[in-house]
């Protein structure tokens, strides 16, 4: 049965990827006005015909004494001399006419703001000016203060949380093959999901094909806040470091760097990473940073900061975030744009208002509602509830619907990056390990 798509609360737009041609993007752009054109005009159609049902409406009122638009007309003596005209009948049906049309212009826009968004019809334009202010705001660049942050963050660390770093296989959940980015994101979001006993673990898959060619991938959850996890916030300010050597020393990247040779990953087997997060951010790091010990086909990322890192353009990079989630941007920089690059930006729809964001104030009130103890009461509880939807945003379910989104708009783009994925997985699924690291205080 084929699975029926439920649109969400996130409509996403795609960036990046494989360019059109001139011509192709002329021809889109071509169809996208006639569309809007076409749309516009069945718009000012359906304007006529509610001015005609208002006329038509009044009829009986302007000619009161006409046999032919009197209810009474049956019994008028010179009915028989007029053409019978039921305005009643006559403007449900021009209601009918306009409602049609009105539907009509409505989903020949959706299908223009669709092909435009699928096909990121303006996303040169806005782009470039995102980038502007982009640098603008970036001043001094967020990795040259993370540079120099690191430095007391990793003595921070290494104090507080021990330098050592200990990783072995462990028992985990069942996960599915990784047969499309999808998949990946679903396998993702289960090992995020599993509670405080499955924090800083990763999986790690090993896929054979026809040939005896074994590829990989490699799923890193996000961060969290255990004492003697690799995964922790401290970390996350060495990896948004500008220096390569920084990010390499960062404790995640250790860790996931230990957890790749310890499963058997040969510098010649094609590598797919996926993370959430900071997990995002290990596997942007080791696709810049790693690129002579690993050979990096894929990199996922889901409401990652990963812009600064310096991934080559022969690793594909799939990006994925959501306005209002405040993680991707913390790095200060748009991700590059390029062929190899796909960034798939998800806004939430006018129709998600976080619930508790619709505090009543006096204007609104009526008066047998209770006024709150102060109209702060109020704000403080939409403030609370931004910042749950801000939270809400990060999840790797919103990041789910995002992707999902841009499949259904029919993004050629998403689709090349999708099938770009499935063949690193479409072996067989030789095994799932899962492995977990933890950091603790070298003993004398």
């Amino acid at each position: 049965m084929m699975r029926q798509y439920s649109p969400g609360s996130l409509q996403s737009s795609v960036y990046g990827g494989k360019p059109f041609s001139t011509p192709e993007s002329l021809a889109c752009i071509t169809v996208v006005h006639q569309l809007e054109a076409t749309s516009e005009s069945l718009a000012r159609c359906t304007t006529h015909w509610r001015e005609a049902i208002m006329r038509t409406a009044c009829l009986p009122a302007q000619a009161p004494l006409c046999p032919a638009l009197s209810a009474e007309s049956s019994h008028h003596p010179g009915a028989y001399l007029h053409t019978l005209l039921q305005p009643t009948w006559l403007v449900a049906m021009l209601t009918e006419v306009a409602a049609s049309e009105q539907t009509l212009s409505d989903g020949i826009s959706e299908l223009a703001r669709l092909l435009a968004r699928a096909h990121s019809t303006y996303s040169h334009a806005e782009e470039t000016t995102l980038r502007m202010l982009a640098g603008l705001a970036a001043g001094f660049g967020i990795g040259m203060i993370a540079h120099g942050l690191s430095g007391y963050t990793s003595l921070v660390s290494a104090l507080k949380q021990g330098n050592d770093l200990s990783v072995r296989q462990v028992e985990g959940i069942s996960l599915p093959a990784a047969r499309s980015v999808r998949q990946a994101l679903s396998n993702l979001q289960r090992i995020g999901s599993q509670g405080d006993g499955y924090y800083a673990t990763i999986a790690i898959q090993r896929y054979v094909d026809a040939k005896g060619l074994a590829s990989w991938v490699v799923t890193i959850p996000g961060t969290d806040s255990h004492a003697d996890t690799p995964i922790g916030w401290l970390q996350n300010v060495e990896l948004m470091s500008d220096s390569a050597e920084r990010r390499m020393n960062a404790d995640s990247v250790r860790f996931v760097l230990a957890a790749m040779k310890e499963a058997g990953i040969r510098q010649s087997d094609k590598v797919a990473l996926v993370g959430h997060s900071q997990g995002g951010i290990v596997a942007a790091t080791i696709a810049a940073d790693a690129q002579r010990e690993y050979q990096i086909s894929h990199v996922i990322t889901a409401g990652s900061p990963v812009g600064n890192h310096p991934i080559p353009q022969k690793t594909w990079v799939t990006s994925i975030e959501v306005d209002r989630d405040v993680v991707p941007g913390l790095d200060g920089r748009r991700n590059p744009s390029n062929a190899s690059w796909l960034s798939v930006r998800a806004r939430t729809t006018s129709s998600a208002e976080p619930a508790g964001m619709a505090c009543k104030t006096g204007a609104d009130r009526t008066e047998t509602e209770e006024e709150p103890q102060s109209e702060r009461d109020c704000a403080v509880e939409s403030d609370a509830a931004v910042e749950a939807s801000k939270g809400e945003h990060h999840s790797m379910e919103k990041q789910q619907e995002a992707w999902n989104d841009a499949l259904h708009i029919g993004s050629p783009a998403a689709s090349m990056h999708d099938e770009h994925f499935k063949a690193i997985t479409s072996g067989t699924l030789e095994s799932t390990r899962h492995y977990q690291g933890r950091l603790h205080a070298a003993t004398g």
